[in-house]
């Protein structure tokens, strides 16, 4: 699998996690349905069911209440490749220093992204670059 697509889980994961923790009992978001049903077309049900700690009947559940609506498509991961691993990108720049992404896209346009966790910046890049 490659790493846009492990960084997808990773950054779903914890934001179940972070939903769980901050609204303990409440039904899951729309948003939070919608990326676990993203990444069962490339993960099996059981792997979901313990990364995100859903259940698989839950999952399924999801699924069939989408069919009937505008159905999720799979998303195809678009492939970024990194010159260091991410760990070694986070520590470069240390917490509380400013720092700026920039991108150059295709077609002349560029981006330019304040840091925040590397993570979350390749998981928006990742979305953004799709859409050239």
């Amino acid at each position: 699998m490659g790493l846009e697509l492990t960084t997808f889980f990773e950054l779903t994961k914890t934001r179940f996690a972070e939903y769980r923790l901050n609204k303990p009992g409440a039904h899951y978001s729309k948003e939070l349905k919608e990326a676990a049903l993203k990444l069962l077309c490339h993960y099996p049900a059981k792997n979901l069911e313990q990364g995100l700690g859903v259940l698989g009947a839950t999952l399924r559940n999801w699924q069939k209440s989408k069919a009937g609506e505008n159905a999720i498509s799979c998303v195809e991961f678009v492939p970024l490749t990194l010159t260091e691993p991410l760990e070694a990108i986070e520590q470069a720049v240390p917490n509380g220093t400013a720092a700026t992404l920039t991108l150059h896209l295709p077609k002349g346009l560029s981006l330019s992204l304040p840091k925040q966790s590397v993570s979350q910046t390749v998981a928006f890049i990742t979305a953004l670059v799709k859409g050239f």
